[in-house]
């Protein structure tokens, strides 16, 4: 049993409601507001009048991509050519020179080939959709590209080709990231790694095995590539873990405005083609059909605003059990005669706040002709759809609070300007979009998303209170602790 106390504890039932103390017992809260006189002899935990709200989870991002892009050298930011081509130089006891959060500045093959025409040189773009890569490593793929440039299905066959992994390196990037997680507040994750490095078997094994000694709440996607794998070894995996768990099927339905191949309503601007579904219909229909058959939710990848609508058809073509939620991944860009469709669905919507910093600047250049709603947080909230907040790590910086930042303001953080200003979202919305959203996805709406009585143990605590304080104040704040099941799994030490 511990006391925690001289703090102000937000239940985030409403923006006002707060408790000075709370009582925990075996991961769990058993009292709040309680005489502190009663429990002289019970160890308590002074929390020095910090702000605490209900464990922040990141409700779409890769734990073990991420604990990797922090493990390489990393070109978010960078659009200078020579500044990219003298660190990629800098690289020299690698096996493979590689570098991950390119955004395109007009790097081709022939400039890595004067790097090094002996080893291969990979840049993973921004998006994670798309590779830039020399002609050793294309050849190694056996991948034909004028450019370098490749997207979709030729990137993944060439990280087959190139990447191999086990188990201690997967558990080295598992740690790293959950490490850095735990740093910015985050108790818990839903991620897609199971198709990424090797088999299936090799990051379920490294997560399982971390998790026993790195408390961390990690709701895992189950990738379409690996799911009649997972099927037929279930057995085998099943979660042995309290901060385990396993989700909805995950698949693609498009690819992403940078790569110009998600399916948008028009074409794009630099390109003769509006993109397409990345399967056919026929394949697609299929991977429902069994997803569905072995009682499944499914979690679709879509961003462009065609996609987002044909997605909502076969949602509404092959629904999924009573109880369940389907999930849509990023719906960036939408029709309104969309909306009312997704309304009517059984579904939550994983939004990415800070798309709307990284991504605007470029939508001009990108697009012919605007969709209808392009980011619209505040329209998808005012047709009662569930939004939970995600980062999409490694894509995206996982720091919740840039993201509330983003979501109250829709701030560019590079140049400072506002788009949509009618799309922000309130504060409270907001901040329940890390700290409360994510149970309805497991049902768990009893027991996970607040500070109450019957909730679990799960804290994230700032030194002032994130629902009330400046906007710009957000872009600063520290964590002051991270709790995960009554542990301290953070605690900033003021230098």
């Amino acid at each position: 049993m511990k006391l925690w106390k001289n703090g102000h504890f937000h239940s985030m039932h409403n923006p006002d409601e707060a408790f000075f103390n709370i009582l925990t017992d075996h991961g769990a809260i058993i009292a709040v507001n309680v005489d502190e006189a009663a429990f002289k002899s019970t160890p308590s935990i002074d929390v020095h009048g910090h702000h605490a709200y209900p464990g922040m989870v990141d409700g779409h991002l890769h734990l073990i991509g991420y604990g990797q892009k922090l493990s390489r050298l990393d070109l978010t930011g960078i659009t200078i050519c020579k500044e990219i081509i003298k660190r990629l130089k800098g690289i020299t006891n690698a096996r493979i020179i590689v570098a991950e959060g390119y955004r395109e500045c007009g790097i081709t093959k022939d400039d890595l080939d004067a790097i090094s025409s002996e080893k291969p040189i990979v840049l993973i773009h921004g998006d994670y959709h798309t590779i830039t890569a020399n002609s050793w490593a294309l050849e190694k793929a056996n991948i034909t590209s004028t450019n370098g440039v490749i997207t979709e299905r030729e990137a993944d066959t060439l990280k087959e080709k190139l990447f191999s992994y086990d188990k201690c390196i997967l558990m080295e990037y598992f740690h790293r990231a959950v490490s850095h997680l735990h740093e910015l507040g985050i108790t818990g994750g839903h991620s897609d790694d199971l198709a990424y490095f090797n088999r299936f078997s090799y990051p379920l094994s490294a997560i399982t095995e971390s998790l026993q000694q790195l408390p961390f709440r990690t709701h895992l996607l189950i990738n379409h590539r690996v799911f009649k794998d997972f099927l037929e070894s279930k057995s085998d995996f099943s979660p042995s873990s309290p901060y385990l768990e396993f989700g909805a099927v995950k698949t693609f339905y498009d690819g992403t405005l940078s790569s110009n191949t998600a399916f948008i309503s028009h074409n794009y601007a630099r390109a003769n083609h509006r993109g397409a579904p990345i399967v056919s219909r026929d394949d697609f229909q299929r991977f429902l059909t069994l997803v569905r058959q072995q009682h499944y939710p499914v979690a679709i990848h879509v961003i462009g605003d065609q996609g987002l609508d044909e997605v909502a058809d076969w949602l509404t073509l092959f629904p999924p059990q009573q109880g369940q939620r389907d999930r849509i991944i990023h719906a960036s860009l939408a029709k309104i005669a969309t909306l009312e469709k997704l309304a009517r669905l059984p579904v939550v919507i994983d939004i990415q706040p800070l798309f709307v910093t990284s991504d605007m600047p470029h939508l001009q250049e990108w697009l012919h002709i605007m969709p209808d709603l392009v980011y619209p947080w505040k329209t998808y909230l005012e047709y009662n759809l569930k939004l939970i907040g995600s980062s999409d790590a490694p894509v995206e910086d996982p720091n919740p609070l840039l993201s509330i930042h983003a979501l109250v303001t829709r701030t560019s953080l590079k140049e400072g300007k506002t788009y949509n200003i009618e799309q922000c979202v309130d504060r409270f919305h907001a901040v329940r979009m890390y700290t409360t959203n994510h149970a309805i996805i497991s049902n768990s709406t009893k027991s996970r998303g607040h500070i109450d009585v019957g909730y679990l143990a799960d804290f994230s605590v700032f030194p002032a209170d994130i629902l009330k304080v400046e906007d710009a104040q957000l872009l600063h704040l520290k964590t002051s602790m991270t709790i995960i099941d009554e542990k301290i799994v953070y605690h900033h030490k003021e230098r």
